[in-house]
Parts: C-alpha cells; sequence; structure tokens
C-alpha cells in the first residue's frame, strides 16, 4: 500500500443498468461498468481509500468479490470497503443475500445497517428508507462516484442516482459523473448537462468527458484515484492527517516580479478564482513579499500586474542610459534607488485593496515574510496573527506598507528598513538574504506554528525566472574583481536550487515548482517588463492543468478568521473572463 488516498472515503452511487435482450451497445456498457468495479476497489484498496456504498446487490457483489481476491493477495488484510445497508433490505437476509458477519469480516468497517421507516404505503416505506439510508452514505462519504443506475427511462422518479447527484451538489462534495457507461447517471447528464462544470472535482467539462471515454477500466480508475488524490477533500482521518493543507511561495527577485505576477494573473483569469481563498498560508520574500501582501489584502492578481507594469520604472528609473551610469557610479557609495518612492507607491497600491490600511492581520490569508534584522544579526519573520502569535498585542502587528519595505529593502539597492520590534528597534533589510525562495520557512511555519502534519502539506511554489549559466563562461580574474559581478546571482541561485532540493526530498511529489529560464539577469532592469509578463503567461499555461486541479479548484480553503470573507465578499472584485480567454 503506498497510501495515495489514505483514509478518503469514495461512495459508490448507482448500479449496474439492466441491458435489453439483443442490445450489444449496452452489454458492452454492463460489462464495462463491472470490470471498472473491480479495477477501482483495486486501486483504492492499494491505495488506502475507502469504497461506500448502499448495498445494492449488483454493485455490492461485484465490490466484494474484489475485496476477497485483495485480501487474499495481501495475505488476509481487511479491506477498505464499507457496506451500508437498510434495515428494510436487512430483515430478510436470505431473500436478498446479506451477511453481515461475512462483511465484518471481510471489511475494514463494520458494516452499517440503518433502521426501517414508517409510512402509509409500502412504497413511502420503502422511499422514506432509502432516504434515510442515502443520509448516512453521505455522512460517510468525501467523495461521490456515480456509475450507470436503472428506472431512468421506465421511472425516473424512482431513479436514486440522479437524488445522490443532487445530495452531493447540496453538500458540496467531489464529484465524478461517468455518463459515457451509461444508465441514470447518462439521463441526468444529457438532462442537466451544466451539472460537469459544478463537480468540484478539479477538472474541466472537456476532462470530465474525456476521463469518462477511457477505453481501459483500468486506466480510467488509477486516473480517478490521481485525480482525488490532488483534491483538498475533508476527510474522515486520523488526528494527525486531515485535509491538505496547501501553501503559496512566491522568490524574491526585484522587478522580475512581473513574472510571478503574469503567472497568477493568469491562473486567476482562467480559473475564475481567487488565489487568497486557495491556499491556507502564503509566503513570499521581497518582490515575493509584496505580490504576497497584495493578495492577502485582496487585490486580484492582475491589479498587481499593473502594479508593475505601470509603476515599477518609477521605483526602478533604470530606463534612461545616461541615468544608468551615473546610478552604477553612486551605486557603489550608496544606495541606488529611494525608499520613499517605493513607500509611496505601495501606500497608494494597498490603500486602494479591499482590506488595506491597518496592519497586516487585515489579511484575508495566513502570510509569512521573511526579513533581517541587520541591527541584531539576526533573522525575522513577519506574519499575521496565527498559531501561538494568535494573541500578541495588535500594536505588535506590522503595517503591509512597513512589512513590504522590509522584506524588499535589497542591500545597496534601498537604505535599511527601521521599524519597531516586540521589544527592541529593528532595522530590516530584503528577506532574500537568507530565504530568496520562502519554501523552507513555510513548511517550518505550518508544522512547527500550526501543527500540520508534513503530509498534509500540499505546496506551490513560484519564481522569478533564473539565468541558466550564471558561471558558464570563465572567469579570467579569480580575485574579487572577477567575482564582484556574478556573486549576487550566484549565490541567490544556489540559495533556491539548495531550498528546492529540500523540498522535492521533504515533500515528494506534494511540491510543486514553477519557474523558468530567461535572459533578465538584473533586479532592476524593467525594460524587460514585457518580457517577463510574456513569459509568465505562456509558462503559467503550460502548468494550468496541474494548478487547477491542485490547488485553484473548486474546494476552496477554510478562513483562517471566523468570518473574515463574509465580511468583506461584496468588496471583493472577481477576476473577469477576457475575450480568447480559455
Amino acid at each position: 500500500m503506498s497510501g495515495l488516498i489514505n483514509g478518503v472515503r469514495i461512495w459508490i452511487s448507482g448500479a449496474i443498468p439492466e441491458s435489453k435482450p439483443d442490445n450489444e451497445e449496452e452489454e458492452k456498457r454492463r460489462k464495462r461498468i463491472e470490470i471498472f468495479l473491480k479495477a477501482l476497489a483495486n486501486v483504492v484498496f492499494r491505495e488506502g481509500g475507502i469504497l461506500v456504498h448502499g448495498s445494492h446487490p449488483v454493485i455490492r457483489e461485484h465490490l466484494l468479490e474484489a475485496a476477497k481476491k485483495y485480501q487474499s493477495d495481501s495475505g488476509g488484510d481487511k479491506v477498505g470497503l464499507l457496506l451500508i445497508v437498510s434495515r428494510y433490505f436487512s430483515k430478510d437476509p436470505a431473500k436478498n443475500k446479506i451477511d453481515l458477519q461475512h462483511w465484518a469480516d471481510l471489511c475494514l468497517e463494520e458494516p452499517i445497517e440503518t433502521p426501517e421507516c414508517f409510512g402509509e404505503t409500502p412504497e413511502e416505506v420503502r422511499e422514506n428508507s432509502l432516504a434515510l439510508l442515502r443520509d448516512r452514505l453521505l455522512e460517510q462519504s468525501d467523495i461521490i462516484i456515480a456509475i450507470g443506475g436503472n428506472w431512468w427511462e421506465l421511472a425516473r422518479s424512482k431513479a436514486g442516482v440522479p437524488q445522490e447527484i443532487d445530495l452531493a451538489e447540496q453538500h458540496q462534495l467531489p464529484l465524478f459523473l461517468l455518463g459515457e457507461l451509461g444508465g441514470a447517471t447518462r439521463g441526468y447528464l444529457e438532462l442537466k448537462p451544466e451539472l460537469l462544470r459544478q463537480c468540484r472535482n478539479g477538472l474541466t467539462k472537456t476532462q470530465h468527458l474525456d476521463l469518462a471515454k477511457l477505453h481501459s477500466p483500468d486506466e480510467l480508475a488509477t486516473q480517478i484515484v490521481n485525480q482525488i488524490a490532488r483534491l483538498p477533500v475533508q476527510r474522515r482521518r486520523t488526528a494527525d492527517t486531515g485535509r491538505p493543507f496547501r501553501i503559496l511561495c512566491l522568490d524574491g527577485g526585484g522587478i522580475r516580479g512581473v513574472f510571478t505576477a503574469a503567472v497568477l494573473a493568469y491562473w486567476e483569469k482562467v480559473t475564475q478564482r481567487r488565489i487568497f481563498n486557495h491556499f491556507d498560508l502564503i509566503a513570499g520574500t521581497s518582490t515575493g513579499g509584496i505580490l504576497a501582501i497584495g493578495l492577502g489584502l485582496g487585490m486580484p492578481a492582475q491589479e498587481l500586474l499593473n502594479f508593475y507594469r505601470e509603476r515599477g520604472p518609477a521605483i526602478f528609473p533604470t530606463e534612461d542610459k545616461t541615468d544608468r551610469v551615473w546610478q552604477g557610479l553612486w551605486h557603489w557609495f550608496i544606495p541606488k534607488f529611494s525608499p520613499e518612492t517605493l513607500k509611496n507607491h505601495l501606500e497608494e497600491a494597498y490603500g486602494k485593496a479591499p482590506q488595506g490600511g491597518g496592519s497586516l492581520d487585515n489579511s484575508l490569508c495566513r502570510l509569512v515574510i521573511p526579513s533581517y534584522n541587520a541591527k541584531a544579526d539576526e533573522l525575522i519573520v513577519f506574519r499575521t496573527s496565527h498559531g501561538q502569535f494568535a494573541k500578541r498585542e495588535t500594536i505588535d502587528v506590522p503595517t503591509p506598507v512597513t512589512t513590504a519595505m522590509a522584506t524588499a529593502a535589497a542591500p545597496t539597492y534601498f537604505e535599511p528598513v527601521a521599524t519597531r520590534g516586540v521589544v527592541a528597534p529593528v532595522e530590516a533589510i530584503d528577506g532574500g538574504v537568507w530565504a530568496n525562495h520562502p519554501a523552507t520557512v513555510a513548511l517550518d511555519e505550518a508544522v512547527h506554528q500550526l501543527g500540520i502534519d508534513i503530509k498534509r502539506v500540499e505546496m506551490l511554489s513560484i519564481g522569478t525566472t533564473y539565468s541558466p549559466k550564471i558561471l558558464g563562461q570563465p572567469i579570467w580574474l579569480k580575485g574579487k574583481l572577477g567575482w564582484a559581478r556574478r556573486i549576487t546571482g550566484f549565490l541567490m541561485k544556489t540559495q533556491q536550487q539548495t531550498t528546492d532540493e529540500m523540498c522535492k526530498k521533504l515533500l515528494g511529489n506534494h511540491y510543486l515548482r514553477v519557474d523558468d529560464a530567461s535572459s533578465a539577469r538584473t533586479l532592476d532592469d524593467v525594460r524587460s517588463i514585457d518580457q517577463l509578463a510574456g513569459q509568465g503567461e505562456s509558462v503559467a499555461e503550460n502548468y494550468f492543468h496541474q494548478v487547477s486541479t491542485r490547488f485553484l479548484n473548486q474546494t476552496p480553503v477554510e478562513p483562517w478568521r471566523h468570518g473574515l470573507w463574509e465580511a468583506i465578499s461584496a468588496r471583493l472584485e472577481e477576476p473577469t473572463r477576457q475575450e480568447g480567454d480559455i
């Protein structure tokens, strides 16, 4: 068992449709469902999931057969299968072939028997009993797979699959609809095709349809389980697990933050979903910190991209050749750029945000922003008041602008930012001196400050592009003069490579890095803005499927403070789809 979906409970809704005599197409679908059920059971058992089913006799027997085989092959272990049956049927076990003790011996969880309900007619008794059974199935499940189903052509009101699909929709459970396999599932989808856009399974309508068309039942089962593993389902798990805890990490890199902003803007626009409510924690360093704070304050990523496009040349005035020459000379003696210019632009941009003004705790999501205290030679992490810091005094929470200035005060580019610590003054400089790639800072915050099991962490990390060959050319002068031009970029790149390698080893396939090589080597070359923006959009398109499935899907995270999102929802501007967007 590899544990890809440990503890995830998957409700198999439906039945194998009865085929009409001499209808070869329907018989093929029936056989395909039978093979698929056994394939799905095998994959789910192997990956640590639990199949939940309401004991429809046709499907139940196929699941039990698969369970017996898996138990035999695995050395006698009980399998992840939970059968729930209504007393309406189990009161006559011989007639309905119900053996609760046999099920208990085979299955990891004891079968559940729901009471028989009352009614004025036998039909009412049956329907009320089935309604109670469905409620219990819903309580026990994280995800629903609807397949086949009877009664659609004969008496639609009796068809159970549509009722169970509606339950999934009402309770916002991720849903997989395999309409290509026929039955009531297919009929209901033909009646309500918009359901494919409301499944909360991370797939587009086209991807969902293509999934059900896969010829191999084994491949279909594997693809569904792999997709389930990417979803932030509310899993009924033990205390040391739970739903995935999603982290977004944004690197430093000066004006190259245009690349990051373009990536985020593309994803928000195409998915029509906001970044802030799809991540439990956002970490950002330097230019990544400016972006992280903006996202936390409710700014759409497109507005942040516009900030770089429109204000970048004023913050980094390097477009004029004469200015670059003079700045290059003065840069040996004083900081290259004015911190007041950056401060004024940040105050204006953040001030217009839905959550602008006030302290960092106005953020709509948890934030972690690395900096460095040059006065005391100590690492600093600015954060929202989460975890053990939840009860700190309001006066100790920095403002968004101060935090952004502190994390972006790159040595020689900007002066250190004087601010107050909890007990002593601080002179803050760019967090990139120790955590330009803030992934390990964020991981430590999740595990040690918030108590999140590392197995739950799903991390998306976005760079600001990198130089492919910093040391690719020979250094003729081996002393300080030869290294002076390369050393900053070299140390930033090796730091990022180290962090990237650590995250791959600690998180495995729960870590996704998005970055690309570029020719933009300096932190302040505003002439590269258009090239970086275009490159960001192209890279975002390449990673779109993975990100929309694993992170920006239809299941937002829980607000980090109760009632926070509801209070400001009217002020949040949703991304708008433009002509030509996907």
